[in-house]
């Protein structure tokens, strides 16, 4: 794996002292980590997973499961992956210790947020809420903002 973290570290990204046998994690420039996995059947680059760590990965991966129409395509000890055809996949890893994201607080930041396209605005509201979601503040031509039973903010576009 070594020679996987060649390209990634000549633009700019940090190895960190952590990972396994089949994969390498780095920081990207601003300090965000991120995990290189082999897959031999896998031809180049590409991106196999969004991850989310989280203090209950079951519990945010059925928020997420239930939110978009994905079902779990693997669960194993801290880490698990939810996935549906034609969507990227979403990954949920268990921590000891997690300090959700509480935006717009500049002191715990989003780092990241996902779009989910949709359609009724209205009736993907009440479904989210429904589902623990939080109305955050922040909206505007065509977008929502909410956050999930976690912290992690995502908009509902249309």
């Amino acid at each position: 794996m070594p020679a996987a973290a060649e390209r990634p570290t000549k633009l700019g990204a940090t190895p960190l002292p952590c990972g396994g046998e089949t994969y390498v994690v780095l920081a990207d420039p601003p300090g965000h980590p991120f995990c290189l996995c082999r897959d031999e059947r896998a031809e180049g680059v590409g991106l196999a997973a969004i991850a989310f760590d989280c203090p209950d990965r079951h519990a945010l991966a059925a928020f997420y499961a239930a939110m978009l129409g994905m079902t779990t395509s693997y669960d194993e000890d801290v880490f698990g992956m939810i996935s549906a055809a034609g969507q990227p996949t979403l990954g949920f890893q268990t921590v000891e210790v997690h300090t959700g994201p509480c935006w717009p607080d500049p002191a715990r930041p989003q780092q990241m947020h996902l779009d989910v396209e949709l359609a009724d605005a209205d009736a993907a509201e009440r479904a989210v809420l429904a589902l623990g979601a939080t109305r955050l503040p922040g909206e505007g031509p065509g977008f929502r903002v909410f956050a999930d039973p976690v912290g992690h903010p995502f908009c509902l576009v249309w």
